[in-house]
């Protein structure tokens, strides 16, 4: 039985909530009673040998899915439409040109991972509160799941748009323009990760 793309998203969240569910929220009175310590060391980040703290593991974290996720979205898109594609060669390898620029249309979305990735590299430093390493975390999933289904749907509609095209050359404008709609929500996930990061110092 094939899983979607949705059923997918949901285990990722749900690993990313059970890490987080073990994450002490304790106020800073609190934990400085626990440990026994002044309340103003209390608010200094938790931190583990050589300043790494747990907002630096939740941006590296977004950082991580963001990538794989629009990865993830780009290889099934290609590799669906691919798959297509030989079959129309096989009769006419006059149309190559277009079958490939169909069949590269769902590889825009691990561009747009791997950007957000870079971002938020470029954003990570030691000593990260949790509060911003939560904050690029929630950004990161935005385009993670984005990427990854419109780039599965991308290459599922460029692979009809092949047999489109197999069946009636003329028509090669629509159908790269009907694949070319689902890059819409691609970029409007990846507005939304760079306005969301924006807001984070």
């Amino acid at each position: 039985m094939r899983k979607s793309p949705l059923f997918a998203a949901t285990i990722i969240a749900g690993f990313i909530l059970m890490a987080l569910s073990g994450v002490p929220m304790y106020s800073q009175e609190t934990n400085a009673a626990v440990n026994n310590q002044p309340a103003a060391a209390a608010t200094a980040p938790a931190t583990t040998e050589g300043g790494f703290t747990i907002g630096m593991a939740l941006a590296i974290l977004g950082a991580a899915l963001a990538a794989a996720g629009g990865g993830f979205g780009s290889s099934v898109g290609v590799g669906v439409a691919g798959e297509v594609g030989n079959g129309v060669l096989s009769e006419d390898e006059k149309k190559f040109g277009t079958v490939l620029l169909l069949q590269a249309l769902p590889a825009t979305q691990s561009i747009y991972g791997l950007l957000t990735a870079f971002i938020i590299m470029g954003k990570i430093n030691l000593g990260m509160s949790f509060e911003n390493g939560l904050s690029i975390l929630c950004a990161a999933v935005v385009v993670m799941v984005t990427q990854l289904i419109s780039g599965i749907w991308q290459g599922k509609v460029a692979a009809a748009s092949m047999q489109l095209i197999a069946r009636k050359p003329k028509q090669t404008g629509q159908a790269i323009i009907l694949p070319a709609m689902v890059e819409t929500f691609a970029v409007f996930g990846l507005l939304v990760g760079i306005l969301l990061l924006n807001k984070i110092v």
